[in-house]
């Protein structure tokens, strides 16, 4: 192998780790502390929902 084809081989084998490694932004991203786009994303410090009091003459 010649300097050219090594040189070429390494920008390619550099160019396909960065393609590969790569992550999109929503697999960092968080809402309100919780994990991004897990379906169970809900946070433990929550209060739990109750029931409204009744309306008045109801």
């Amino acid at each position: 192998m010649n300097d050219v084809s090594r040189t070429r081989l390494a920008l390619l084998a550099g160019a396909l780790a960065v393609i590969l490694l790569a992550c999109s932004p929503e697999a960092t991203r968080t809402r309100g502390g919780g994990p991004g786009a897990d379906i169970g994303n809900y946070s433990p410090n929550l209060p739990q929902p109750s029931t409204p009091p009744p309306l008045p003459g109801g």
